[in-house]
């Protein structure tokens, strides 16, 4: 039996960065895979893993038609429902397969050097498994986590490509703080752990933590993808592009991953016009006290990326 695979794709960003809108959307063409709350339950506890389970596509349906309140914690998704499409089964950052083979460090930070044999061997099979799974060619897995993945994912899959979507680091640090501010304290950390992150948490402010963050995410992916990756299988994406400019924007992105752009569309026209433009909340969530903090900490990675002059 032969070890090839189609070239799978991985999505890749800061957190609040979009990527759960683009996951959402891709996850619609036909030729594509992807993890599920109940697909990554099935591998994470090695569940039926040489054949479909009888019952996945039951509760793959369930979690997509039930309330997610409903729903056991285990099997309500990432939540990257905000498109709101139906009687699709919900997409999975399936940390719990991922996280079988990494090495468990503070930080989220994976390279060549962590792989190992049956680690590769494993994954391929995961991602056979899901073709098979969905009767679909390719793979299709997001999570912010992977900025910091690159290098283990090109080992494990050397034919893969990497979408890279990049937002302004002012908005995403907004969204960041927002959502800790949801989780219960600004203060608290949440999402990607880069190197560091400990004792930045411990000596920074909430808001230039979160910049940070940022900065560290796209500075990191951006020199290990260009280091490891072929240029024709690394794609940056603008956040603005893809929320101003869907269409002209995903079509492009189609043709560089070598998927036909009808068959996507047919899928997908209905929800195109439900991405919101979230482009310069920034200026009316930050004080300007904040603002002046954040500017300090990532000016420089704002530059680098064409934010500011």
């Amino acid at each position: 039996m032969t070890d090839a695979l189609r070239p799978p794709i991985f999505i890749l960003g800061s957190p609040r960065s979009g990527t759960g809108v683009l996951y959402q959307l891709l996850r619609l063409h036909p030729a594509l895979a992807w993890t599920t709350p109940v697909t990554q339950r099935v591998w994470a506890e090695d569940r039926f893993p040489f054949e479909r389970p009888a019952l996945a596509p039951l509760l793959d349906r369930l979690t997509a038609w039930l309330p997610r309140r409903w729903l056991p914690r285990p099997y309500r998704g990432p939540h990257d429902g905000s498109l709101r499409i139906p009687d699709v089964p919900e997409t999975s950052e399936a940390h719990a397969i991922w996280n079988r083979y990494l090495p468990e460090t503070p930080h989220h930070v994976a390279t060549e050097a962590d792989v190992t044999p049956e680690a590769r061997r494993t994954f391929r099979r995961i991602v056979r498994w899901h073709c098979a799974y969905f009767d679909a060619d390719r793979f299709l897995n997001k999570t912010p986590r992977h900025a910091l993945r690159i290098r283990y994912l090109y080992t494990v899959f050397p034919n893969a490509h990497f979408v890279h979507l990049v937002r302004d680091g002012r908005d995403v640090a907004a969204s960041i703080l927002k959502r800790r501010r949801r989780r219960g304290s600004a203060a608290r950390w949440w999402g990607l752990r880069p190197p560091g992150w400990s004792n930045m948490q411990d000596t920074a402010s909430p808001i230039v933590q979160c910049g940070w963050q940022w900065a560290e995410s796209v500075t990191r992916a951006d020199r290990d993808a260009r280091t490891v990756v072929p240029p024709e299988r690394y794609h940056v994406v603008r956040y603005a592009d893809l929320t101003e400019h869907p269409r002209p924007t995903l079509t492009d992105l189609l043709e560089r991953l070598n998927l036909a752009a009808d068959a996507f569309f047919a899928a997908s026209a209905p929800y195109l016009n439900r991405l919101e433009n979230r482009n310069g909340r920034w200026r009316r969530r930050l004080s300007d006290e904040q603002q002046h903090r954040l500017h300090d900490q990532i000016a420089d990675t704002l530059r680098t990326w064409g934010f500011i002059d």
